[in-house]
């Protein structure tokens, strides 16, 4: 099934069924520089290893898709608890934590992960995906080889210490 339309589905599914489910964005880090000094060639090895390790860690009834050059997106439906998807998120990290051995050379390679959850963070399929990879944005921005979730301006100012300081600042001015 086509990823639009597994994506559909899910919507249509969690809409039905009152469930819950993710998308998870995934963005290789340092894949450029290892195209560029080892070839192409190198680098679709890496993808194909990095495909493989993902299906390998997802559920069978989880889909993955390479959405672009070197990115990944997600679906894990039937998601009953934030723990679950957090320990998803953990594993794939985990794939990264050594580097891989091709064509005799070590190569180092990370990943940002972003998600987004029906029905909190969008309500139709091109807003989860938008949102997840804002979340994605957000761990490459944060250092590379992170987890991030999507946030709200409300869940930031929350949950991220910085943000708050930065929003009492911004707002000190225009409240005395």
């Amino acid at each position: 099934m086509p990823f639009n339309d597994r994506l559909e589905h899910a919507l249509y599914h969690a809409k039905r069924y009152g469930k819950c489910f993710a998308v998870i964005f995934c963005d290789l880090d340092n894949f450029k520089p290892i195209n560029d000094t080892y070839g192409h060639a190198t680098g679709d090895k890496i993808l194909k290893i990095v495909a493989n390790a993902l299906k390998k860690t997802l559920r069978k009834e989880d889909m993955i898709c390479r959405f672009g050059g070197d990115e990944f997106v997600i679906i894990v439906e039937e998601l009953t608890h934030f723990d679950t998807l957090q320990k998803v998120m953990e594993k794939i990290r985990r794939i990264f934590e050594k580097s891989f051995f091709i064509d005799g050379h070590h190569l180092e390679v990370g990943m940002s992960i972003g998600a987004a959850v029906y029905p909190d963070d969008g309500g139709d399929a091109q807003t989860l995906l938008n949102r997840a990879n804002e979340a994605m944005y957000r761990a490459k921005k944060n250092g590379k080889n992170q987890i991030c979730y999507y946030q709200t301006r409300s869940d930031a100012l929350l949950y991220d210490p910085l943000c708050y300081l930065k929003f009492c600042v911004i707002n000190a001015s225009i409240v005395r």
